[in-house]
């Protein structure tokens, strides 16, 4: 993570420049400070937006932007990532012969605490730091959809079955 692990939360609260109480008080307390609602989709059913309050939101900001963003992500994958979208990812498949794609229902929900657990434990964080901003990026048993760490956290909580898919991907073009 950033070439060096987090071993503390001193060490954390040091990195985001923010006071480690602070970190630990928020963490305990994150559910309260969401604001959830239904975000109205034409033809479909609503959409559960989990927003966080702006204290909460400014935390996560700080875990995205310094510990997640600076991540080099395979250039295949496109949500969620600066300099990538919709378009970025489209332009990669012109002139392709035959194209799939999925869209997997209620993707961020389906994240649990225990995946992000093991992404920060991957990314190089002791288990005391892994919890708490396990703590600090999940909501009700579930990566939030409308935090801002949720797209980054969700992408690399898949990157093992992505790097499957890939791989059986790449063996059927072979073939």
């Amino acid at each position: 993570m950033a070439n060096k692990p987090l071993v503390s939360i001193r060490d954390l609260a040091w990195r985001l420049r923010i006071a480690a109480a602070e970190l630990v008080s928020l963490a305990k307390s994150a559910s309260a400070h969401y604001q959830p609602f239904p975000k109205e989709r034409p033809g479909k059913r609503p959409r559960q937006i989990d927003n966080p309050d702006k204290e909460l939101k400014r935390v996560q900001r700080r875990i995205h932007n310094i510990l997640l963003k600076p991540l080099d992500m395979p250039g295949h994958l496109h949500g969620g990532i600066s300099k990538r979208s919709t378009r970025t990812n489209s332009s990669c498949h012109l002139g392709s012969r035959m194209l799939v794609q999925l869209d997997l229902k209620d993707f961020f929900p389906s994240i649990e605490p225990k995946h992000v657990y093991n992404v920060w434990l991957r990314l190089g964080c002791a288990p005391r730091v892994a919890s708490l901003l396990t703590a600090l990026t999940t909501y009700n048993y579930r990566l939030p959809q409308g935090a801002p760490t949720s797209s980054a956290l969700a992408n690399l909580a898949l990157l093992d079955a992505d790097s499957t898919i890939n791989q059986a991907g790449s063996r059927s073009a072979v073939k």
